[in-house]
């Protein structure tokens, strides 16, 4: 009898019995991200009802404030979206290209971030960065997934 550990309800190797599985924590800290990143998009979206008012003599024009209220809920609502999608089936090692597909797509997102403000252009290289050694790591464990 396969052991809870082993095998989920349809059958599927979970860590460390499929071949070269060194996935570990990684679909764990993906869907992490993709919360994260969606109560950013809720807190970005309640901040743009709101009307952030940007004060007088500040490094940032109300212009810019507001463009940026448009594309940073955008932004973090897709990539987490996408990102939740991926740690799903990363957890559950099924279905790699759609997998490896959502992370392209949560890692291409983020780098909306810095089209309304330069200024976002670290955060974002960051979190690129960052998405991208996900995507390797889940790439790296091809052969763990089942179709």
């Amino acid at each position: 009898m396969a052991k809870y550990y082993e095998l989920d309800k349809g059958g599927n190797a979970y860590a460390g019995s499929g071949k070269g599985d060194t996935l570990g924590y990684t679909p764990t800290l993906i869907t992490v991200y993709g919360v994260l990143s969606i109560i950013l998009a809720l807190l970005l979206i309640w901040g743009s009802i709101a009307g952030i008012k940007v004060p007088e003599g500040s490094a940032v024009t109300q212009e810019q404030m507001d463009s940026s209220l448009l594309w940073w809920p955008i932004a973090a609502g897709v990539s987490g979206v996408a990102a939740l999608i991926a740690g799903r089936l990363a957890k559950k090692r099924v279905k790699w290209e759609i997998c490896i597909g959502c992370m392209a797509v949560a890692d291409i997102a983020v780098v909306l971030y810095a089209i309304p403000a330069i200024q976002m252009a670290v955060i974002a290289l960051f979190l690129l960065l960052v998405g991208l050694i996900m995507t390797m790591r889940v790439n790296k464990n091809r052969e763990a997934f089942s179709a």
